[in-house]
């Protein structure tokens, strides 16, 4: 038998009685939505944010907030998966005319460099130099 993948169960279980789980991720006031990627990005958590995108992004241009902003500052490690759901958010984000902005810390910064659909992101320091640079 292999080990309990906790957070895996507690997906399983979440979709098992419909539970919206979008509040781990998703946050929104009257200018702006963030979207909080937790400390460790597995394929379990990039689904459930990539699950719940176009209908929280939606609901952002529905009650008019026009700026996004894309917090990796928890994220231990960049993976090709983080990249791939930006990359799909910001693509989502462009054609419904959000604006965005991605708030991350050293090492995100440092390794997005070593990929090259993110090699040339620029990146805020906080969540306050991410909503000032809209």
């Amino acid at each position: 038998t292999k080990p309990i993948d906790f957070s895996e169960l507690e997906n399983k279980i979440g979709k098992a009685v419909n539970l919206d789980v979008s509040g781990k991720y998703f946050s929104m006031d009257d200018r702006f939505m963030t979207v909080k990627l937790p400390k460790t990005c597995t394929a379990t958590e990039v689904n459930e944010v990539s699950n719940y995108l176009k209908t929280k992004t939606s609901e952002a241009v529905d009650a008019g907030v026009a700026n996004v902003i894309f917090d990796t500052q928890k994220v231990d490690s960049l993976n090709t998966e983080v990249v791939k759901l930006l990359l799909q958010s910001m693509q989502l984000c462009r054609d419904l005319s959000l604006n965005y902005a991605l708030a991350g810390n050293e090492k995100v910064v440092s390794e997005s460099k070593k990929f090259e659909e993110s090699k040339d992101w620029s990146f805020c320091d906080s969540i306050d130099a991410a909503k000032g640079s809209f």
